[in-house]
């Protein structure tokens, strides 16, 4: 995932990573999830055909392999998107090589540390091979978006608008980003889109695919998170079924909702069905949408006037009760698995 031009460690590709679940769970016997499966980059859209195909052969012996999913073009750590590789802006002297590293170099000199860098031409084409890169990866120079930037020009505007601004290629725009912006390590915020519609509608589109956020429960109006955070349910009913009928609305629901409580192995839970636990959803179909986007993510949702949690309402006519009924379950006595 973290893998440069530059870099000496072997490269995992996405399905070496899916033969590596299915193998484990070939192995074990347990169930095994690739979870939030994606094909990453440009270079890798379209490869979740090949994906999808793995993991269906091996459903067909007898391997219990799901997947999950969450339905935007864009990941988590697209949203801290850096173009200038780590090694470049660490010291000639000593340096260590290789590796992109996570977040920020904090301090002065990265400006300084890489024009020196640029100066080698060994290092000059290493950076521009490594630049370009991460680049494909995160979808290309007109995705790849600046949510940050001293000159408030370039805010909300592509890679690829500030390379045509300054008659520059998207690599060295990206260098000029550095040169010009913050001190901290690529100079400016940016988000990617790195993922393609074309692998959204088509892991969707699997019965084995559940519907996953990979998200977190932020305190409303703090921090800069993921509209995944807040949309992803009604993104998906609204998005894919509703607009563009990607998948019918039961496939949707189950995706949701049974299917997640099959792979848990809950008991009593998933299903409308007498017997089963309470755990409902009201959803208005004129209305469900997702509101949360990139630059302003706190925000929820329309069209989900009514939500019960072991049938009691948690939400009535669009507002929270306050009711705290939930339990909390585990796999001795909530989950069919657990017998086995």
């Amino acid at each position: 995932m973290w893998h440069l031009p530059s870099d000496a460690k072997p490269y995992v590709s996405l399905l070496e990573a899916v033969n590596e679940t299915i193998t484990i769970g070939r192995e074990t016997g347990v169930p095994v999830v690739a979870s939030h499966l994606k094909a990453k980059g440009v270079t890798y859209w379209g490869s979740s055909y090949a994906a999808t195909r793995m993991i269906r052969d091996a459903r067909a012996q007898g391997i219990e392999v799901y997947a999950d999913q969450y339905p935007y073009e864009t990941s988590g750590t697209d949203g801290s998107t850096v173009l200038i590789p780590a090694w470049a802006t660490r010291p000639l002297t000593g340096a260590a090589g290789g590796g992109r590293g996570a977040g920020a170099t904090p301090g002065p000199g990265i400006k300084v540390i890489l024009k020196e860098r640029l100066a080698n031409p060994e290092d000059n084409a290493k950076i521009r091979r490594d630049i370009g890169h991460e680049i494909d990866r995160r979808g290309g120079a007109t995705r790849l978006v600046i949510g940050a930037f001293p000159d408030p020009r370039y805010v909300q505007k592509s890679l690829q608008f500030v390379a045509d601004d300054l008659k520059l290629s998207p690599v060295d725009a990206a260098i000029w980003l550095q040169m010009n912006g913050t001190d901290q390590r690529g100079g400016a915020r940016m988000r990617g889109f790195s993922l393609s519609e074309i692998d959204l509608d088509h892991i969707m589109q699997q019965e084995f695919t559940a519907t996953c956020t990979d998200g977190d429960t932020p305190r409303f109006g703090q921090g800069t998170v993921h509209a995944r955070f807040y949309g992803t349910m009604p993104r998906k009913i609204r998005h894919f079924v509703l607009d563009r009928n990607v998948i019918s609305l039961p496939f949707a629901i189950r995706s949701m909702t049974s299917l997640g409580a099959q792979i848990m192995g809950l008991r009593d839970r998933g299903l409308i069905q007498k017997g089963y636990w309470a755990d409902l959803v009201v959803i208005d179909l004129e209305t469900i949408a997702d509101k949360s986007t990139f630059v302003e993510p706190h925000q929820y949702p329309t069209g989900i006037p009514w939500v019960f949690v072991n049938g009691t309402a948690v939400v009535a006519d669009g507002k929270l009760t306050g009711a705290t009924p939930g339990k909390v379950l585990t796999p001795k006595t909530d989950s069919w698995r657990y017998a086995k």
